[in-house]
This record gives C-alpha cells, sequence and structure tokens, in this order.
C-alpha cells in the first residue's frame, strides 16, 4: 500500500511534542511502516488530488490512499479515509 498525507496527518506527525492525537498517529505511521506500507508527501498540498491520481496510475501494483483529516472533500476526487482508519 501507498499512503498519500495529507496535510492533517502530516501535521500530527510532524509535532515536536507529541501527546493526544499526535502520539496516535505517530503510533499509527510506525505500524504501518513496519508492515512495509511507503508513505508519501506531496510537494504542493493545493494539488494533493491530480498527484494521488497520478501516483494511482505509476504504481499499479500498489492501493493509493490519501490519509487525511478532510475525507468529505478529497472523496470526491481520491480514494481518502481518515487516516486513523487505515
Amino acid at each position: 500500500m501507498l499512503i498519500v498525507l495529507d496535510s492533517g496527518p502530516l501535521g500530527l506527525l510532524s509535532n515536536p511534542t507529541p501527546g493526544g492525537t499526535a502520539q496516535d498517529a505517530q503510533q499509527w505511521a510506525r505500524h504501518h511502516i513496519a508492515a512495509g506500507v511507503r508513505f508519501v508527501v506531496p510537494e504542493i498540498a493545493d494539488y494533493l488530488a491530480a498527484q494521488a491520481r497520478s501516483l494511482q496510475s505509476a504504481a499499479s501494483n500498489d492501493f493509493v490512499v490519501v490519509a487525511t483529516t478532510n475525507v468529505a472533500h478529497l472523496q470526491r476526487f481520491v480514494d481518502a479515509k481518515y487516516w486513523a482508519e487505515i
């Protein structure tokens, strides 16, 4: 699996003083990394949906999902799920 990180989960993962939800996100990421899942951070958040579609084409052997806190918006363009539910 290839997970494209949206700005919500990315902010949680990069929090220098984790606690609560940020700590949950970091444990979530460690779990997926240990399972061999790859993460991608888009260079420009505004182009996230286009990049995810492009990655889906390029990663034909992988299932691509966008990890986000804004599922309702992104699901209109790509397969998106709330980060903690992946």
